[in-house]
């Protein structure tokens, strides 16, 4: 009888309770759960009970070789924020504020002139936002026509037109270029943030007022939101791409991304944040 149970607690048991010591949804705090915790990157809360504690953890986990497309993605905004998530914003070339190293090319033209705005053709996905910024030219035949040049209006997609207070000559093509194959070389660049880029960025919309006793103006409490809100920072630096960025955001009182002045509402979260 003795050895009998020497084997099944000692021995077996033993065994048993390592394996659920390696299993990050049956450690205990007492043993690997801390350990579990440091490793995933997910930091308790006070008062977390430990099954809170372990399921954090165990869905961390299974983030692991998990999709990271948009729909992977809002599927685990979905499932860390509950009713607190809205929906994705995605920032892409067509859409950022701000780019770095800039988008560039081998096959733009100079093609039109009128005083000292000059038209650039040939270019791919020029932003909404090139307007103000920079555009490098190079690989002109022309001497004049290399340089940088603030943007001073976007034609399309495709085009742009700069101002070169020098000595711009139309037509260009690039040394060796042609009208139909041209070879001048240009890049983007945003002088107002030379080292920053939202082209690969994602904004996670959230409600605040879907969790219980939010509060505020100025009846104050909403650390219940915060503490959620917070989740999804290791969520998404797990599960994104390096070069991608993000933060969560709440509307304006306008329905809208974007601060608004004189907001007649409170200034606390729904004005601030935004």
């Amino acid at each position: 009888m003795a050895m009998a149970r020497a084997i099944t607690f000692d021995l077996y048991g033993a065994n048993e309770r390592y394996a659920s010591e390696m299993n990050p949804s049956t450690a205990t705090v007492a043993g690997m759960l801390p350990r579990w915790e440091a490793f995933l990157g997910q930091s308790p809360m006070p008062g977390d009970a430990q099954s809170v504690r372990q399921a954090r953890c165990a869905s961390a986990l299974a983030r692991f070789g998990r999709l990271n497309d948009t729909q992977a993605v809002i599927d685990v905004c979905s499932a860390t924020l509950g009713p607190l998530f809205v929906g994705l914003v995605l920032f892409g070339p067509s859409n950022a504020a701000t780019w770095w190293p800039g988008f560039s090319g081998a096959s733009a033209g100079i093609t039109g002139m009128s005083g000292n705005q000059v038209e650039i053709t040939g270019l791919v996905g020029v932003p909404t936002s090139a307007p103000g910024t920079n555009l490098t030219i190079a690989n002109a035949v022309n001497a004049g026509n290399n340089g940088t040049f603030p943007v001073q209006s976007m034609v399309s997609s495709g085009a742009v037109i700069i101002i070169n207070n020098g000595t711009p000559v139309v037509p260009d093509y690039g040394v060796g270029g042609t009208s139909g194959a041209p070879t001048v070389q240009w890049t983007f660049s945003n002088p107002l943030a030379p080292w920053t880029s939202t082209i690969a960025h994602v904004d996670v919309q959230v409600n605040p007022t879907a969790v219980p006793g939010y509060v505020n103006a100025d009846g104050s409490l909403n650390g219940k939101f915060f503490s959620l809100v917070n989740a999804l920072n290791p969520v998404l630096d797990l599960l994104l791409p390096a070069d991608v960025t993000f933060d969560w955001y709440v509307n304006s009182s306008g329905a809208a991304i974007g601060f608004v002045l004189d907001d007649p509402n409170n200034l606390d979260v729904e004005v601030m944040d935004s």
